[in-house]
């Protein structure tokens, strides 16, 4: 499992993030997860044990915790990561009455993609050039 915490410095926002690959810390992520209403954690619990290629972004004030669930390929992967980050830039835009079809949103997107993404860049090649899943 990889875990990052991440500080997006031009919105002011934590984003805590899993992406689960073989072995997942189950209790770090429910623990993560506190304030949330016990049918959000049954949900996420369900979603992390039987589900694969997916995810869930939990947004609580400035804070997001996003997880990123047994991506098979490098393909599937950026498929939930750009699902769930999408979340994550709706949760900004609303938090700070920005226009999703603005520039401003535009702009937002490429750079939290950057921020989340070059944390992980180099874990995730090396996973999936090592198992030839790409």
């Amino acid at each position: 499992m990889i875990h990052y915490n991440i500080y997006f410095e031009p919105y002011d926002w934590e984003v805590e993030l899993y992406v689960i690959l073989e072995n997942c810390h189950l209790d770090d992520i429910i623990k993560s997860l506190e304030g949330s209403s016990e049918s959000e954690i049954q949900r996420a619990f369900l979603n992390i044990t039987t589900r694969i290629n997916s995810g869930f972004t939990k947004t609580i004030g400035r804070k997001s915790i996003i997880v990123i669930n047994k991506p098979l390929t490098l393909k599937e992967f950026i498929n939930v990561y750009n699902h769930e980050k999408n979340h994550l830039e709706m949760h900004i835009c609303e938090e700070f009455n920005i226009n999703p079809y603005s520039e401003e949103a535009a702009i937002l997107s490429g750079n939290l993609a950057k921020c989340l993404f070059s944390s992980l860049i180099d874990e995730l090649f090396v996973y999936y050039t090592d198992r030839k899943f790409i």
